[in-house]
């Protein structure tokens, strides 16, 4: 995907937006309006000219331009959040109501991003699946928060070593740029809790809302994990993964949903491929919903430690 072009439309009492977009132009989009205190708002339309009539009828004359690129449907909901971060990162004030806050991962995170990790976002989820291991990856500083109650409580589980190696080779391997992404787009928690069949979810690693990975406690010797995996391409039947629809992520569409020893994960996502190809195609299309990460609550500190299990993973790594 190409970053859309957006063109300056000023507004007069003489001319209307239809003859200033023309006809041979698509009205689906992205735009940004600007007021006369220098204000912007920041949108997505299937039909610009129907969508600035409802500003207009709000905001009237108070709004001064309009700049609108054409984008495909299917990409409205990514080009929408990536304009409002540019725009924050450059210290606009957007009237946005939704979108202009971010649950923060790390303490201190802000919605006014710099323009480096703005830039570095955009990078992450427009670059191809296949070109995602050239992407840079940095491992952030230590948030420095205190563990939650549940994730002290997973540090001293007996095979808390094998839950963060798992939880650090998906991060690894399946996140585009982790540290940028992290608490916008991704999260990791310490749920704790019982899933629908009795076993335990020690670790949870969420995006986009969506839980991707559940790393579970079948039984006192017996870590499982369970990860989702789009459908294409279809993974190795080895893995014993099935066909299960999840209407969360692919809306209602077959995903392949495998139970893995800790061992076989990791070995699948750094040796087969096709299986790291499956995961990261989960993740980007996740991303691409657009979803702040609100609704499952992480903790930071279990976020630095992964971290730091990423860290002796490329030291391992050739």
């Amino acid at each position: 995907m190409e970053t859309p072009t957006f063109t300056h439309y000023p507004l007069t009492d003489s001319t209307s937006l239809s003859q200033l977009i023309g006809p041979a132009t698509s009205r689906c989009g992205i735009y940004v309006l600007t007021f006369a205190n220098g204000d912007q708002y920041v949108g997505q339309a299937k039909n610009v000219l129907t969508r600035f009539t409802d500003h207009y009828t709000r905001w009237g004359r108070d709004i001064r331009s309009l700049h609108f690129a054409p984008v495909a449907t299917q990409h409205l909901n990514l080009y929408e959040l990536l304009t409002i971060r540019r725009h924050l990162a450059t210290g606009a004030v957007l009237r946005n109501e939704v979108h202009t806050t971010v649950s923060a991962a790390r303490p201190g995170m802000s919605p006014i991003l710099d323009p480096d990790t703005a830039e570095a976002i955009e990078r992450a989820l427009l670059t191809p699946i296949e070109e995602m291991d050239h992407l840079p990856r940095q491992i952030p500083p230590p948030s420095g928060a205190t563990p939650r109650r549940n994730t002290t409580i997973l540090l001293t589980h007996p095979d808390a070593h094998s839950v963060l190696n798992v939880l650090a080779t998906l991060v690894r391997y399946a996140i585009p740029d982790p540290a940028a992404t992290e608490g916008r787009y991704w999260k990791v928690k310490a749920p704790l809790s019982k899933a629908h069949d009795g076993a335990k979810n020690l670790a949870t690693l969420v995006v986009q809302n969506v839980p991707f990975v559940h790393v579970r406690e079948e039984s006192p010797k017996r870590i499982t994990v369970e990860v989702h995996l789009d459908p294409q391409p279809v993974i190795n039947p080895d893995y014993g993964a099935e066909d299960v629809p999840f209407p969360y992520m692919l809306k209602g569409s077959p995903i392949q949903r495998a139970h893995l020893s800790p061992d076989t994960t990791i070995q699948a996502l750094t040796d087969d491929a096709v299986f790291r190809l499956a995961a990261r195609r989960t993740v980007r299309r996740l991303m691409h919903k657009g979803q702040a990460t609100t609704m499952h609550i992480p903790d930071p500190a279990l976020a630095d430690t992964v971290f730091r299990h990423i860290a002796g993973l490329d030291t391992a790594t050739p």
